[in-house]
């Protein structure tokens, strides 16, 4: 073809529409359990996320934002197809789009609902539905209102609304695409009820009759697509018996909500996914209907997911849950969740390599254990690297720098990337995306920089991700294109030459051509993103908060700045009047690193903070203030709460059971003089039951000065935190749940941290606009305990100003070596009846996890919780080879709770374990590793462990589990129980000294 033909032929191309809808087909399951396409195309292999603007917590911070939600559909779409993903998944909020007879209602939800499936068939994305989530929703009114859980999946009465809402859902004719549902080739098919929880006691033989009655209800509408259900409570043998199609799992190996961002190497927890081959589940079609890395923002865990998931025979998945683009920049609605093209680009990249791994691995698939399984085919992982890629003939792909090459360059459709590579240097944080359209022609779109400004997942509303466009070089190396081509923009911004493969580059679509001088474009049509930022500069400090005297300590620190020209860590240890600095080494664009020498690590409190110069001038972090820092003189604190005898008696609000009451009065407070304020209330009933009171306060006269608030109270035995909120003259409030403990304590907290409630739409609280404060409990704090008498003593709420400085505490080598605090963690414990709860510990300034359980039914019932040890103890595990014991702080929460069960596992799955005697007083417990037996009932097939002369290696501890059940209390199982545990460490039996 000569250049003019050539040129005639792009130029056509580039006149239709790029991204031409493509054709969507039926799927049909067969008899052996496996999802085909039914025009004979082969197996189906489908990979996506989950995604709620229609629905729930998006759809109103949508609308209170004041966005379009179609708009943000169509946005967010367009990027699914970017990414290469193929599925949506949904479970849809019945209570706003049903009424209480379970019929179908038409409204703004279900028109979004259809416009997105809409919208994704038009991309070549295949939906799966959910019609009942059941779940709470901020405008409520279906049939979900009327049954608890429990009843859903039992009364008679609410399965026939089940059955008539699920017939009209499927029969729904879609208004953009003029099919019902049952018809329509864009849905794969239903799962019947989202994670269905069943009464105790309740059989497998009356779950199958449910599941039946609602797999029934669909096929009688003439549905001939799949029905799944799901294998929540360990329901698979019922699943297994049931009409249903197929069944849906669920996988977070991460926990959820931690708070905070999890660090450590999570990939031992993902080598395979053996529960899907169960025998019992033969014949039936399995997908994931929910999946993440909770909490993980390194870019290295979804195709090692995705792999495990083949593993066991899954054809579909759906990543919980993407963030619209409009809402991604603060990550408030579902915080332990994290996803978005421009947002998380490396997360994003390496998603889009997961979904490439899930369609690649053929189904049943295995590769080994962890950590051989970190390579698979084409595709590797690196927790070390924070990598994902794919490697291959015809595509290139990386979450993060690699130094891997492509095999054969010339034959490269597509390069795909974060970072920099042997194809494509780039020192920007956005992904970008190079894709071959003709021999000599590519194009090339370039997202804007992701800048990290506060934790991701550490919730509220605060900022978490700010984009900034900036002008980068960019070097690019294909053989067909050569030293020296044409960048064209699309976007009318001209032509520019590259020289040497490299070209200065801004966010945007380009096409690269050779040869060419002139060349008509025509948009993709997918490149979205949002405008940069001209917020003041901001900055992320990632770094442990507990230490080992003596280690080198890293800090790494993301800024969100344009032309920094230096970042300083400035560090004050014990016993230090001024503070040293220590340069910081940048790495990509506002990233910085520095290794602070273990000789500077000591014992105790090691205050630091950031120093950043830019060509505006200097700002200091925490706080984000220009100019140099300064000892500030102490800001008094601005009392907002402070109670006194002659002060006015509050009335009480209250709405407990009949014939009980709630009051308030004075009592003493917590220091000579003082008085505090006690709320008591007899009882609760079912949620929202509660009992509180409002405090006048007046507004400080400068509230600029202040960034947190302390609260200085206690509570009942029973009565484990309260809800203290400020609110402000516009409606507006801002609170948090205060742990209590039965002597006084005082929590302080920063007010970013402090978490919007009722109704609010503002992002931060006002101080100027304070009006008062609320004090209030109730069944949603202790649901354990809502039959029994509750009280609450409020002494003083105060703002005050916070240290201008973080702190880092820093363990003495003569102390115990750190495992896990269970109240920094998130920890989910399964079955009714059963609560957790952060409280006061034994230590001041610690808190402590407590487990509360209404009473156990005879042996084996239990309640336990497992977690990974701190990320940073892998760095000392030279000296924990030293120790000799486990030390574990803990005390029984009631009188009958005499024991706990107490076991460390080993990274090879090894338990080691024992039981813990407890009573009503905080202990510091040390078990002797000779005490603690192997636990070979928990691991019978462990290969050459629990062997005579075998013992716990404390080195290789990757996690610690706490149970407690009937086996321990069986006179006593029926009581309430509750245990307190504040942490787990090793050390020496006797006094041990320092060494270094």
């Amino acid at each position: 073809m000569n250049a003019f033909a050539t040129f005639t032929a792009l130029i056509t191309w580039l006149c239709v529409p790029a991204l031409a809808a493509p054709e969507l087909h039926q799927i049909t399951v067969n008899g052996d359990g496996v999802l085909q396409f039914a025009d004979g195309a082969g197996e189906v292999a489908l990979f996506g996320v989950n995604y709620y603007p229609p629905f729930s917590i998006d759809y109103a911070e949508i609308r209170a934002k004041g966005l379009d939600h179609e708009q943000a559909i169509r946005d967010d779409v367009k990027h699914f197809a970017r990414l290469g993903l193929t599925a949506i998944r949904l479970h849809c909020w019945d209570r706003e789009i049903s009424d209480h007879q379970g019929n179908l209602i038409e409204n703004h939800h279900l028109r979004l609902l259809d416009l997105l499936i809409s919208e994704c068939a038009n991309a070549g994305i295949y939906t799966v539905l959910t019609p009942i989530a059941w779940w709470n929703s901020p405008t409520g009114g279906g049939f979900s209102d009327l049954y608890t859980m429990h009843q859903m999946t039992t009364d008679p009465t609410a399965r026939e609304v089940q059955r008539n809402y699920l017939r009209q859902f499927v029969n729904h004719v879609n208004q953009f695409r003029k099919l019902p549902y049952r018809d329509d080739p864009a849905v794969v098919g239903f799962e019947t009820i989202n994670e269905p929880i069943y009464p105790p006691g309740t059989t497998d033989e009356q779950v199958v009759e449910y599941i039946n009655s609602l797999v029934e209800a669909i096929k009688s509408t003439g549905c001939r697509k799949p029905v799944f259900h799901s294998f929540f409570c360990s329901r698979e043998t019922a699943v297994g018996a049931s009409k249903a199609d197929g069944i849906t799992f669920g996988w977070y190996p991460t926990g959820l909500v931690a708070g905070q961002m999890l660090t450590g190497d999570y990939l031992p927890a993902v080598n395979d996914y053996a529960a899907m081959r169960n025998p019992a589940l033969e014949g039936k079609a399995k997908i994931v209907y929910e999946f993440d890395a909770a909490d993980v923002q390194k870019p290295y865990m979804y195709p090692a997911m995705a792999r495990a998931f083949r593993s066991g025979g899954a054809q579909i998945a759906t990543q919980f849950q993407y963030d619209p683009m409009c809402l991604a920049a603060w990550n408030k609605n579902w915080q332990t969740h994290y996803l978005n093209l421009c947002y998380t680009p490396a997360k994003a990249i390496s998603f889009a390599i997961a979904a490439e791994a899930f369609r690649r691995i053929p189904r049943l698939s295995r590769f080994g254990d962890y950590p051989a399984s970190n390579r698979f085919g084409d595709f590797r992982v690196s927790w070390e690297e924070e990598l994902s890629e794919l490697v291959s003939e015809h595509a290139f792909m990386y979450s993060n720098d690699t130094s891997s090459v492509p095999p054969a360059p010339e034959k490269l459709q597509r390069v795909w990337g974060c970072g920099s590579s042997a194809i494509v240097k780039y020192g920007g944080t956005g992904a970008y995306f190079l894709d071959r359209e003709d021999r000599n022609y590519w194009r090339l779109q370039v997202y804007p920089d992701a800048v990290m400004v506060a934790d991701p997942y550490s919730g509220g509303g605060n900022e978490k991700t700010r984009i900034l466009w900036q002008e980068r070089e960019m070097r690019v190396r294909i053989p067909e294109l050569g030293e020296e081509f044409q960048v064209t923009s699309v976007d009318g911004g001209g032509v520019r030459e590259a020289r040497n493969g490299a070209f200065r580059v801004t966010p945007g679509e380009y096409v690269l051509t050779r040869g060419m001088t002139e060349i008509l474009t025509t948009p993709r049509g997918d490149f979205l993103a949002p405008p940069s930022s001209d917020l003041p500069p901001a900055a992320f400090v990632e770094a442990a908060k507990q230490w080992r005297e003596g280690y080198p300590w890293n800090v790494r620190a993301s800024v969100a700045a344009a032309d920094i020209q230096r970042c300083s860590l400035r560090i004050r240890g014990p016993g230090e009047r001024e503070f040293s600095a220590v340069p910081m080494q940048e790495g990509r664009a506002y990233q910085f690193a520095a290794l602070v020498p273990g000789e500077a690590v000591r014992g105790g409190k090691t205050e630091y903070y950031l120093e950043v110069v830019t060509g505006d001038g200097t700002w200091t972090f925490p706080g984000g203030k220009p100019g140099a820092r300064v000892d500030e003189a102490g800001v008094q604190p601005a009392v907002l709460m402070q109670v006194a005898a002659d002060s006015a008696l509050p009335q009480v609000s209250y709405s407990g059971p009949e014939g009980k009451s709630a009051r308030a009065g004075f009592v003493p407070g917590p220091t000579d003089n003082s008085t505090a304020l006690r709320i008591e209330a007899d009882a609760f009933a079912e949620p929202p039951s509660c009992a509180g009171i409002r405090w006048p306060v007046t507004a400080p006269g400068n509230p600029a000065a202040y960034d947190a608030v302390a609260f200085i109270a206690r509570g009942g035995p029973d009565t484990t935190a309260v809800e203290i909120t400020l609110v402000q003259v516009d409606g507006n409030a801002f609170g948090y749940n205060v742990p209590l403990g039965e002597s006084w304590g005082e929590t302080v907290v920063a007010l970013e941290k402090l978490k919007p409630m009722w109704s609010t739409t503002a992002g931060a609280p006002d101080l100027s606009k304070l009006r008062e404060v609320s004090v209030i409990f109730g069944t949603w704090l202790f649901p354990h305990a809502k039959d029994l008498p509750h009280w609450v003593e409020v002494e003083r709420v105060e703002l005050r100003k916070a240290s201008p400085t973080w702190t880092l505490e820093v363990d003495a080598r003569t102390d115990p070596i750190l495992l896990v605090r269970p109240a920094d963690r998130h920890v989910h414990l399964w079955g009714a009846g059963r609560s957790g709860s952060s409280v006061p510990g034994m230590d001041r300034g610690v808190n402590a996890f407590r487990v509360d359980v209404d009473g156990f039914k005879p042996e084996p019932d239990c309640v336990s919780y497992r977690l990974p040890v701190q990320d940073a103890f892998s760095l000392w595990q030279d000296e924990a080879a030293k120790t000799d014991c486990v030390i574990l702080k803990a005390r029984a929460g009631r009188p009958n709770t005499n024991a706990v069960e107490f076991v460390v596992i080993e990274k090879d799955g090894a338990p080691w374990g024992t039981e813990v005697k407890l009573d009503r007083s905080w202990q510091e417990i040390k078990i002797p590793f000779s005490e603690l037996r192997y636990f070979g009932h928990w691991n019978p097939n462990a290969p050459g462990r629990g062997g005579e002369g075998d013992r716990l290696r404390p080195e290789n501890i990757r996690s610690v589990n706490v149970c407690l059940g009937a086996f321990l209390y069986p006179e006593h199982f029926a009581d309430r129980h509750a245990v307190e545990v504040q942490e787990a460490s090793l050390g020496w039996v006797g006094e041990r000294e320092a060494t270094r």
